[in-house]
């Protein structure tokens, strides 16, 4: 489990304000979704097999990219894509495997840590990238949640191939992610039942008063754009998004998922996913183990190296025992 370093660090933390939260004695049990909202995320399996690129030697492990096929409608403006780590040796014992949702904008970079952290300690590794945009101001809320969806699906999708692949043990998957990574990643555990393991990093529920609440500058400029360009208060922005987005909200989906398969790190002082909001996942997923760093959304960032050796530590726990 925990080093004696990272207890030692824990330690540290906690004299400078960092709290620890252990999951409760009898966490709540899981709940099945309804029909009507696993209907969201419903989707046809591939008849086609995705693309493969060519195999690039990456020292501990293998990587190459995995194309999906395109699907007819889909929101986005391009294929599923994600890259696959492969561990060496491959194919003798099947390993567990880790899909990486990836961060609302910006460079690839911390996924790719966590991706390449996970896949140097013995996982097969699948790091979704992101199709399009999940806030575009130009086409408003009801693309928001077609892309929320879509995340979930083309995640699914990714699932379906692994399941088939050499070396990938499909009763050992996991899933893990930062920010809007964590949302998305807390989401499709909800509505997926192999995945068996996740861990969110800094992530939270209540998608429709986080449009509202945020002050993630790209969040800020969604909501004013929506209010100019539709004459909303922002009573009426966080109505239609409670309406539109509501019934699949990440805190719902969370009542699939058990309580100890899950493990959480947030900011005490996050102003892109407010504390709350964060509160609010955690007890929707029946107040899993989790830590709370003394620092905000950005400088949390930091310590990505010990979120990262607790993430695999909470992996190893619950897909390798």
């Amino acid at each position: 489990m925990i080093t004696r370093f990272l207890t030692l660090l824990l330690i540290c933390l906690t004299g400078a304000g960092c709290s620890i939260y252990s999951r409760p004695e009898h966490p709540r049990p899981a709940t099945k979704l309804s029909k009507e909202v696993l209907s969201y995320f419903a989707y046809t399996q591939d008849e086609e097999l995705p693309t493969l690129g060519e195999i690039e030697d990456q020292g501990a492990y293998w990587t190459r990219t995995v194309t999906f096929p395109a699907r007819p409608g889909e929101a986005g403006g391009e294929p599923a894509k994600a890259i696959e780590y492969l561990p060496k040796p491959m194919g003798a014992v099947p390993r567990p495997a880790v899909v990486v949702m990836p961060i609302l904008g910006g460079s690839y970079g911390i996924s790719r840590y966590l991706a390449e952290y996970i896949a140097a300690r013995g996982y097969a590794c699948l790091r979704f990238l992101r199709p399009g945009k999940l806030l575009d101001r130009q086409l408003g809320l009801e693309y928001s949640l077609a892309m929320y969806c879509r995340a979930i699906i083309d995640v699914r999708r990714g699932l379906d191939w692994w399941e088939n692949q050499d070396g990938v043990d499909a009763t050992r998957l996991g899933i893990v992610g930062i920010s809007q990574g964590g949302i998305l990643g807390a989401a499709t555990m909800g509505v997926e039942p192999r995945l068996r393991s996740g861990v969110f990093l800094l992530a939270g529920g209540g998608i429709p008063e986080l449009i509202v609440e945020s002050e993630e500058p790209s969040v800020v400029r969604f909501r004013n754009t929506l209010m100019a360009r539709e004459g909303w208060s922002l009573e009426r922005l966080a109505d239609e998004a409670e309406q539109l987005i509501g019934p699949v909200d990440v805190t719902d989906l969370a009542a699939a998922i058990e309580t100890e398969r899950v493990f959480m790190i947030h900011g005490r002082y996050d102003r892109s996913i407010l504390p709350k909001h964060g509160d609010a996942l955690w007890r929707a997923l029946g107040k899993p183990d989790r830590i709370v760093f003394p620092f905000g959304h950005y400088s949390s960032i930091l310590l990505l190296p010990w979120a990262a050796a607790f993430t695999v530590d909470h992996l190893d726990y619950t897909l390798r025992r």
